[in-house]
Parts: structure tokens; sequence; C-alpha cells
């Protein structure tokens, strides 16, 4: 029946676009249970209605009244999914565009050369843990000062240090991008900081690391929606 159909194709789209809306920010999600309500209401009201047009007069038979089968609302309904399309669509494009402008808006986490590239394509054997591993980020050798500062504005999402890497830094800047710092002997924030860009976050110092470093360096990694990028792209010597 046409009813179905009809039906059928608003769960199609309602699940793709909450497929999508499942990174998103939690404006969206209000918007999507707007769109939820309004067409639950359509549809009861479309119901109830088509339940009315079942009965039809013999007299009226041939009219130009509506079928039961037309669907007086198909036109709203398609029109309401088709605008909240397009406004995810524009956030979308919005979304991508705050993106470049904080990747583009980095600053240095230290001022130096950079002693070994980023390599995710090919295994790198490290000997202080007898392991092939990728190389997702960077590594700088400072030219004088030891300290290490935040890229961005954003939050201290994590502090940790461990024999392998040493102190280690990430911070959240927001439109899920993140920065690592690793090889760090001391930290100068806590979990849950707000730091401001260009912002002290700890101090290089000699470690036993993965790298095997004779001198001190710091691994700098930036991670877009769960995926490693060349840091060099926003890293000048």
């Amino acid at each position: 029946m046409k009813q179905n159909n009809f039906f059928n194709k608003m769960k199609k789209q309602f699940r793709k676009i909450f497929k999508e809306l499942k990174n998103k920010n939690t404006s969206f999600f209000v918007l999507a249970l707007c769109i939820c309500l309004i067409s639950t209401a359509i549809i009861w009201k479309y119901t109830n209605n088509d339940k009315n047009n079942t009965i039809v007069k013999e007299d009226d038979k041939g009219s130009d009244s509506l079928s039961a089968n037309e669907d007086p609302y198909k036109d709203y309904v398609e029109k309401t999914m088709d605008e909240y399309q397009r406004a995810l669509e524009e956030q979308k494009k919005n979304d991508k565009e705050k993106e470049e402008n904080i990747l583009d808006s980095f600053e240095k986490p230290i001022s130096g050369k950079i002693s070994r590239e980023f390599n995710i394509d090919e295994l790198i054997y490290f000997e202080a843990i007898e392991e092939w591993r990728t190389h997702q980020g960077i590594d700088i050798q400072p030219d004088g000062d030891l300290n290490v500062y935040s890229s961005y504005d954003g939050v201290v999402d994590k502090v940790n240090r461990n024999s392998i890497v040493g102190v280690e830094i990430v911070i959240n800047h927001g439109n899920d991008i993140l920065t690592v710092y690793n090889c760090l002997s001391s930290s100068a924030v806590k979990l849950g900081d707000n730091v401001k860009k260009g912002q002290k976050i700890g101090t290089l110092g000699v470690i036993e690391n993965i790298e095997m470093s004779e001198v001190p360096h710091l691994h700098y990694e930036i991670v877009v929606k769960g995926k490693n990028y060349d840091p060099s792209s926003y890293y000048e010597d």
C-alpha cells in the first residue's frame, strides 16, 4: 500500500539522519527530537484522518474528494525532512570550517627541528620494547627551551606517566580534535584543566622511552575524529 511505502521511506530517512547524528553536538539532537515529535503528530493525525476517509458514502464515489489511499500530509512531511537534511549538511559544512580554522590556528608546542617524521604506512622497530610500530606523530628536538606549550585552547583529557613514553598529556580542542604530547619529564597541568593556546603544559627531560632518544625530544600527535594526521603540515621549522 502507498501508506506503508511512505512510512517505510520515512523510517529509512530517520535511520540515515540519526546515523549521521551519532557524533554531532547536543543542539542537533534536540532538533532531531523536535522533528520526531512533529512527524509523530502528523502521522497520528493522518492515521485518524485516514480511518475517517475509509468510510466513503456510495454517492461520493467518483467525486473530487480525497480517497482513502491519498496522503494529505506526505508533501509536508517530506518537506520537513528535506529541510532537516539541508540543516544537517549545513552543520557538517560549518563543523568542517571550524575544524580547519582550529588547525590553521595551531601554534608550535615547542621550538626546534623535526628529528623523526610522521609515518603510518611503514613499521619502525623500537628496540626498547622490541616491537614494530608505526610512528603516528613527529618527534621535535628542542633548540634550547625545554618547556612544552599547548597548540590551542582546550581541556586536558589525560595526564599519564609510564616507563615507555614518560609523561603523556592529551588536550581536547573541541570538534573532535586532540593533540598528544609524549616524552615529557613533568606536567604543569592536571586532568580537567582549561588551557589556552601557548600556555605551558609541561617540561621535557631525558627519559627512558620507546625511541631511546639520547637527547630530550617531544613526540607530538594531532588526532582528528580518531584519525592521526601529519603534524608537520601545521608545524614549520
